[in-house]
């Protein structure tokens, strides 16, 4: 019955993972599956940002790598009404050592940053499903991703690491989860 309820709480937990269209208040990716997440509509664009030429419905995310190794992705939105794919867009940035200060320290976004380029992946095509590689990730450091919905239409989306049951992969750690470890700014 434990098991049953441990099940119920995981599926109940994936639906309701709340994403956050503020860096400050970005949701913790706890495995290398995510998802399925209701992708955000109704919130502007705050311009363009890196290789994005705008960033309408944002959705911001961290994750924590558990075990170093390169960890590849693969991130895919489909519209609530037909199931199809619809255009996701995306930049991530790392690594960081902590989390404290790290919405002051993205390339390209942060007012006044002026350290080196720290964006690893980035890409405003116009496919429903996007693939991306973090190279060479070491445990302990963190990540941040910002995903959008160009075209504001409703739907879900979902973040797989295609490589996690490769030998010697990296890995997502889950005790950013556990304990809810805030990202301050």
């Amino acid at each position: 019955m434990k098991l049953l309820y441990k099940i119920l709480f995981l599926i109940s937990f994936s639906y309701s993972f709340g994403q956050s269209s503020t860096c400050a208040n970005a949701a913790a990716m706890c495995s290398g599956n995510q998802g399925p997440f209701n992708n955000t509509t109704g919130v502007a664009s705050f311009g363009s940002l890196g290789c994005l030429g705008s960033t309408p419905n944002p959705a911001w995310f961290y994750m924590q790598v558990g075990t170093s190794g390169t960890m590849n992705f693969q991130l895919s939105q489909i519209r609530t009404s037909n199931g199809l794919g619809i255009d996701v867009d995306f930049i991530l940035w790392g690594p960081f050592n902590t989390l404290s200060g790290i919405c002051n320290n993205l390339a390209l976004y942060s007012p006044g940053y002026t350290r080196a380029n720290n964006v690893v992946a980035c890409s405003y095509s116009t496919a429903a499903i996007e693939n991306f590689t973090v190279p060479n990730a070491v445990a302990g450091q963190f990540y941040m991703l910002l995903v959008t919905n160009f075209s504001g239409q409703a739907g879900t989306y979902t973040i797989n690491q295609s490589n996690a049951t490769t030998p010697g992969a990296g890995q997502i750690s889950c005790d950013i989860v556990k304990g809810q470890i805030k990202n301050g700014n």
